[in-house]
Formats: C-alpha cells, structure tokens, sequence
C-alpha cells in the first residue's frame, strides 16, 4: 500500500472537522479495513463543492457524488434546490422522520406545517401519479389510488381505487362534477352511482335520527324506482308491533306530520288508509261496507275495508257487481241467502236482478220476494216442480257518483255520505 507523508502546504490547512466528516462519509462506502490504512495524498483530484473521498486503489482524495452549495446539499446533482436533494432512488430503514423527529410508532412520519406533507407526481399524458399498499404474506392484497392520466384503463381526470390483486375498480370520483362510482369506473347521470354484484344489496343505511334518508330536487321526482323482475318495485315495511304506527305517510308541502296533523295520506302497520284534501278530476268512491258518518276522512280505522279507484270521464257512473249459485226448487219454492260480503256491497236503494238457468223442465222460474239479504224463487204458473237449477244475481256497486268536482270542492260533501247518492 502506497503511503504519502510529503503535503504541499496548502493541504495542510484541512482541519479536523473536515477529516472526521470525510471518515464517517467514507465509513458508508468503503469497508473500514481500506480507511484504517490511507493517509492523506497530495496526488488527488478534486471539485469546489464536492465533499471528497478516499479512493480504496490509490489513497488519493477525489470527488465523491456529495455536493454543497450555499448550505444545500445534494446528491446525484450539482445543483441541490433545498436543504436535501437526492437525485435517484433512496431506501430507509428503520424508524424516519422528516419535518418532525420521528415517534417510533411509524416507519416513516412527514411533518408538514404547510398541509402539503407528500406529493407524488406522474405525467398527465401517461397512467397519471399513483400510491400503491401491499400487505405481504399468504391473502395479502394490493390496492392503488390512482390519480389517473390520459392512458389510465379507468379513463383521465379520476381519482380511483383498484384491487391490485382482482384489477376490480371498486371506487371512482370524477372530478369533473364529483360523481361517485362503487363498482363503476364511470357514473352514470346520478352524483352515486352504485353497481352491485353476487346478489349484494345497492345501498343499506342504518341511522337513529328522524330522517335516515332525504331525497330532495327542484326539477323532477325526488325518487325514482325502477324494476325489471316479477318482484314488487317499493316494498315498505314496518317492523313495530304498535298497530298505530305510520307505513306509509304522503305529506302535502308544509305540513306537520303526525296522525292528526297530516294533509295527504296515511297507510298505517294494518293496512288502513286514511286521506285527507280535495278532490280533482274524475274520481270513483267504492266501499264494500258503510263508510260511516260524513267525514273529511275517506275512510278510518272503525271502517277499514274502503276502496278507492280513479275512473275516466267515459266510465259509467256505476258499476256492476254480480255473484252466482246452484239452487233446488222443492214443489215449485226455494229460498236464496244472498252471500253476507257480497250483499254488503251492494246498493239496497238499486236493488239488484235474478237470472235462471233451470237443469229440466218447468213453466219457468221467477223471484217471488226480494230482501237486502235474499230472496224467494217460484215457478210460473203455481207449478209444483221439483228440480235443481243455477242463478245469477247482479247490482249495482254500493258505489258513490264520480265526483266531478273543481280542485278547490271539500272532499268530505263532494264524495262521501252515509247513503248512497241517487
């Protein structure tokens, strides 16, 4: 090994700092064994700026990839912008901090009092910047947020999350209009837009609150549902064992809600409706028993079997109800028990009429009495006959006229009265 003792004056001015710090920076590339044998040479070559270094082959004080410029330092490059810049790759190990010392709780902690503590950049005209996470080991995934670029499989200007592992993009905003994807890589024309699989639910909420969800809009419906399957489209369910409580309550603008405050309708746990306002258009009022009392109410829970269907102008203002049996005459009588429901719906004011169809010979069959409840057969003539025979029995539904009312007319006069109308 070549040892060189003679130092032109010059080099005699290095001071101790400066060999210590050239030591410890030597300790990181050169095995210990080669320093503990160089001395200073005066044959080296080196840069202002450089921090130097000891050649293992020669001894001589060259440049090392350290730069110093103004307090910088940098590392692959000559031109160090802050107090640390590496030009290429870096691996750390152990416990980092930058910005903050680090608290041991993480392999790596930024600090950043002006919020921005990471950036990572990609070009616009590429994939676009991303992040990847990776747990190792047996089931480890892999996910990537992604910033996407223009070549990016999700499409430009996205922020996106991938399973690395299934390539499955199962989140995506647009920055465009903030539209969000789950399972969708491109909303569609809703600010949500969710794609389901494996016979997964859409959206589930839980909440304890008044509102678990609130659909408002100013230029169109609110909710929209849509089915395409045998399967009901709104299914509404209440699972309170109170038989007062709300299924379904239709509120009027500005109403208060409540059983007794309501302006619209009330579907209660059992079924009932209860509705409340005016009248508009061409309405029909069935009710197969008595709706009570007049009341703005169309019906309540004393009445609960009213039914109510819309009918167009050209409808009839009646309609018809009819029911059918199988009867025997015995010595020319027999007497009819009309079916308690089906009499029930059924105009006493209208009455109703008998068809027969005898199954052998007679003089012919008529209704000799007639009540709300049933009614005698006899054949013509004062026959005597013994036979079976069917019959048919139709009226007019316990119906009240159309109410062809102006929107401003009082529902309770204009649709409901304890007697049919005439």
């Amino acid at each position: 090994m070549k040892t060189c003792r003679n130092m032109n004056t010059p080099r005699r001015l290095v001071t101790l700092s400066a060999v210590l710090l050239m030591a410890v920076m030597m300790g990181a590339w050169y095995p210990t064994a080669a320093l503990a044998t160089c001395d200073v040479t005066s044959n080296g070559s080196g840069g202002v700026g450089r921090i130097t270094k000891f050649t293992p082959s020669s001894c001589n004080i060259e440049n090392s990839a350290i730069f110093e410029l103004s307090g910088k330092v940098g590392i692959g490059t000559t031109t160090p912008a802050t107090t640390l810049d590496v030009s290429g790759g870096a691996v750390f190990r152990g416990v980092t901090g930058v910005g903050a010392p680090a608290s041991g709780g993480f392999e790596f902690e930024v600090s950043a009092p002006n919020q921005i503590g990471l950036l990572i950049q990609g070009p616009a005209s590429g994939v676009g910047a991303g992040l990847d996470f990776k747990t190792t080991g047996k089931g480890g995934l892999q996910w990537e947020i992604l910033d996407t670029g223009a070549t990016a499989a999700q499409g430009p200007d996205k922020l996106n999350i991938r399973n690395i592992n299934t390539g499955q993009d199962v989140f995506t905003i647009r920055s465009i209009d903030g539209a969000v994807g789950i399972n969708s890589t491109n909303p569609g024309a809703f600010q949500l837009d969710v794609v389901t699989a494996d016979g997964n639910g859409g959206i589930s909420v839980s909440a304890n609150a008044s509102t678990a969800i609130l659909a408002q809009n100013s230029n169109g419906d609110a909710v929209l549902a849509e089915n395409n399957s045998p399967a009901s489209t709104l299914g509404v369910q209440n699972s309170t064992t109170d038989t007062t409580a709300a299924l379904a309550d239709f509120l009027a603008p500005n109403t208060p809600r409540g059983p007794n405050g309501e302006n619209g309708c009330l579907i209660d746990t059992l079924g009932n409706l209860t509705c409340t306002g005016t009248i508009s258009g061409n309405t029909v009022i069935a009710s197969a028993s008595p709706l009570g009392l007049p009341t703005k109410r169309l019906a309540s829970r004393a009445y609960p079997s009213a039914q109510y269907a819309s009918a167009h102008s050209s409808e009839l203002a009646y309609q018809w109800r009819e029911d059918f049996g199988s009867a025997r005459l015995v010595h020319g009588i027999a007497k009819i028990a009309l079916d308690p429901d089906f009499a029930r719906t059924l105009s006493t004011a209208k009455g109703y009429h008998v068809f027969f169809t005898p199954k052998a010979n007679c003089k012919g069959l008529y209704v000799g009495h007639e009540t709300s409840t049933g009614f005698e057969v006899h054949e013509l003539g004062g026959g005597r006959s013994t036979l079976e025979f069917d019959y048919r029995v139709v009226g007019r539904d316990k119906l009240y006229r159309p109410a062809h009312t102006s929107a401003g007319a009082d529902l309770a006069k204009a649709a409901v009265s304890s007697q049919p109308a005439s």
